[in-house]
């Protein structure tokens, strides 16, 4: 899916105005194989690429929240630092 998404914003000129849609869905896998910041980071191109979407205020704030709210969901959730297997720090 990930070179998918990159084919369709880099080769095929994807509107810009519907990019957050794929960046969200970036951020979406990225974030169930476990890569946490890479996820974060595609959900910020998500934030970014509302600017320049065309819908409604109301549907544009509300879909901000919504991307806000996964994004902090990121930075708070628990992940294992440790090595060994019996024993985990979580941050």
């Amino acid at each position: 899916m990930q070179e998918d998404i990159d084919i369709a914003l880099n080769e095929f000129s994807y509107p810009a105005e519907l990019s957050h849609k794929l960046h969200d869905r970036r951020g979406r896998c990225l974030l169930s194989l476990g890569r946490e910041e890479k996820a974060k980071e595609a959900f910020g191109e998500a934030l970014k690429g509302l600017e320049g979407a065309k819908m409604k205020d109301s549907k544009k704030e509300e879909t901000k929240k919504e991307l806000g709210d996964v994004i902090k969901k990121v930075r708070k959730k628990p992940r294992a630092v440790g090595i060994s297997s019996k024993c985990f720090v979580y941050v």
